[in-house]
């Protein structure tokens, strides 16, 4: 995903640098929020388990498919936020995409395998949303850091190899 992150000239490494960010703080609060919504939703005995938080390999495969809603999201703010304003857009779309995770698993029983509605859906959406209180009309056009160059499409066509060799085994994990 941070190579195809990578087609604005002028952002291709801070755009590599911020994805290894988002992956790391996304999937390590996605443990912590994903166990917490859970038992909400299902509405469990927090005394009967002593509070604790079983991590499996599940949740592990959960958590990078938490990451990549944020790095859809992500890339509709390419070049517009900083590693701040980042942090909080992770932290803010955790707390909603694991609750949204637990309201359609685990209330509504639905089964995502690709992850079309939690993944794709959500990310896209909240990206359109905050790409809307993120950006200004201004710096949008006509900017000279928004054009490609042949290192970025080199980047782009790497990072799309990579995704369309991966994407199957993507599609055969699930919750």
């Amino acid at each position: 995903m941070g190579f195809l992150s990578s087609f604005l000239r002028f952002h291709r490494w801070m755009s590599l640098g911020m994805t290894f960010f988002i992956v790391a703080l996304s999937c390590q609060y996605y443990i912590l929020l994903g166990a917490f919504w859970q038992r909400v939703v299902k509405n469990t005995n927090w005394y009967a388990t002593n509070r604790i938080v079983l991590v499996g390999l599940g949740d592990c495969c959960a958590a990078v498919k938490s990451s990549v809603a944020i790095l859809i999201t992500y890339g509709a703010l390419l070049g517009k936020i900083d590693a701040f304003q980042l942090t909080f857009i992770i932290i803010v779309e955790e707390i909603l995409y694991t609750l949204v995770e637990a309201i359609i698993f685990y209330s509504m029983f639905v089964r995502d395998i690709g992850g079309c509605f939690s993944i794709h859906g959500f990310g896209a959406f909240f990206g359109l949303g905050a790409s809307v209180i993120y950006s200004s009309r201004s710096n949008c056009k006509d900017n000279p850091n928004n054009r490609a160059s042949y290192s970025t499409s080199t980047l782009v066509f790497i990072g799309t190899f990579f995704l369309w060799v991966m994407f199957p085994s993507f599609n055969g994990i699930h919750n």
